[in-house]
């Protein structure tokens, strides 16, 4: 019943890093099966689902840490796509935040794999040396959309 996390942690910034996130906030994986994994996820990790697309082709669910919307979020898997790991995300301060850290990757030889500019969040993904994705991101509107009605190759990526 008690909180085993410092509310109000001292935020370490590395001065020379491009890109100054605040906090990891989510995962996302890929499946073939969204409710056998939703079931999995729910009943052995002890997290409820909070939102739902409309196709059930996204689902996320949060643990009791109610600082965040969710935190963990199950995609279905496109034609094509490995089940698995899609991306880990990162907190930033504000859209400046972001923007400056795009731009400071890329002057840094790390170009982002992909830019979005959504109604619901700003934000850019990198591939980091082993394959792996991370989104460095800031939310603009704390609802959920409705992410049945974007691109199936995209939702992830929206998220």
């Amino acid at each position: 019943s008690e909180p085993r996390y410092d509310p109000d942690p001292d935020i370490r910034v590395v001065d020379d890093a491009p890109i100054h996130p605040r906090r990891i906030t989510h995962t996302v994986l890929k499946t073939a099966d969204v409710d056998r994994l939703v079931e999995f996820y729910a009943t052995v990790g002890g997290i409820d689902p909070v939102y739902s697309a409309s196709d059930n082709s996204i689902v996320c669910l949060r643990g009791t840490h109610t600082d965040y919307r969710f935190h963990l979020a199950i995609s279905q898997v496109n034609p094509g796509e490995k089940v698995g790991y899609h991306h880990a995300s990162f907190e930033l301060a504000d859209e400046a935040a972001v923007e400056a850290a795009e731009k400071a990757a890329t002057a840094a030889g790390y170009p982002p794999e992909r830019s979005v500019d959504h109604l619901s969040k700003r934000s850019f993904f990198m591939i980091d040396p082993d394959g792996l994705r991370s989104e460095y991101f800031v939310r603009r509107d704390d609802a959920f959309v409705d992410l049945a009605v974007a691109a199936a190759e995209e939702r992830a990526f929206l998220v």
